[in-house]
């Protein structure tokens, strides 16, 4: 992804993420923010981060404050968030893959939530559908638990994945709670 958009498009979105948040990270700069108003920002909090309350504003923080944690380099942030997108399309994964009963549908379903072009490219580098995806995996795994019903660690995952789903991609929680009266 970070070749795509470095040398085809010639910039983009994970670009301004990165640059914007080491501005943001950056103890030695002016206007650089302070921890509170970056979890602010990521949280959609009225605080002192550029396009505070937005999605973007979300990406500026969250980029900020991964950069001040594991430094500036692109290909880190790059591969921390696809990391963790890897790891809600698996959580997405095992909590459906019960609900199948064939194998051959359980196969179909795997090649649908890892290889699926789209998902593949947009979660590969700094963008909200990173962010997002790794929130739907959470939201799927604490909504539907494999065994025990609900439990307290459950009702966690599920709340942190709405959060985050709700801070990057907020349209998608309206046909996750129409699926979820289902």
């Amino acid at each position: 992804m970070i070749l795509v958009t470095t040398v085809i498009y010639g910039g983009g979105d994970m670009l301004l993420y990165k640059e914007w948040g080491a501005r943001l990270a950056s103890p030695n700069v002016i206007g650089a923010a302070s921890y509170s108003d970056l979890v602010g920002g990521l949280l959609h909090q009225p605080v002192d981060v550029p396009f505070a309350g937005t999605s973007t504003g979300t990406m500026l923080s969250l980029c900020a404050l991964l950069q001040r944690l594991f430094g500036e380099s692109l290909w880190g942030l790059a591969l921390f968030l696809s990391i963790a997108a890897g790891l809600g399309q698996c959580l997405a994964y095992r909590a459906l893959s019960p609900l199948l009963p064939h194998k051959k549908e359980r196969y179909t379903l795997a090649l649908f939530l890892l290889l699926t072009p789209s998902l593949v490219f947009w979660t590969s580098g700094i963008h909200k559908e990173s962010l997002a995806a790794f929130g739907l995996g959470l939201l799927l795994s604490g909504l539907l638990p494999r065994r025990g019903g609900v439990s307290a660690a459950s009702v966690f995952r599920a709340g942190a994945g709405a959060i985050l789903v709700g801070i990057s991609k907020a349209y998608l929680l309206l046909p996750m709670s129409a699926a979820v009266g289902v």
